[in-house]
């Protein structure tokens, strides 16, 4: 069984945007917010801002979240939503592509959730 330091990250796109033949910033939905996250993912992110923008967050413990979200709104000025459950974050409507930040023992589940919601109909078929 894989620690809660070991982690895969997996990405899911879940519809594409374009608005008056402007291709907008991708909306990320982050699900699992720890470590490798804030040291790798979101400065990565956040050099990339012209092209993606994180509008939402989701771990299961709320206050590893909202830390990752404070850093996010200290350097974009934007605060991104807060979910613990990943399912009604996919719901929102709100997100183009899901990263999977999660220990290897829940990723193989968050990954077929996401996918499923996709095929759904409530975006696109996801791209891995």
């Amino acid at each position: 069984m894989a620690s809660q330091e070991e982690r895969r990250v997996e990405c899911l796109f879940l519809r594409g945007r374009k608005k008056d033949n402007i291709i907008e910033p991708i909306r990320i939905g982050i699900i699992g917010t720890g470590v490798i996250v804030s040291l790798m993912h979101w400065p990565a992110l956040a050099l990339l801002s012209e092209d993606f923008r994180v509008v939402s967050l989701c771990n299961r413990t709320q206050a590893k979240a909202e830390r990752l979200a404070d850093v996010i709104q200290k350097d974009t000025g934007v605060r991104p939503n807060i979910y613990e459950d990943y399912h009604r974050m996919l719901a929102c409507g709100e997100i183009d592509a899901v990263p999977l930040a999660l220990p290897a023992s829940f990723l193989t589940q968050g990954s077929s959730d996401v996918r499923q919601y996709a095929q759904e109909g409530r975006g696109s078929v996801p791209v891995r």
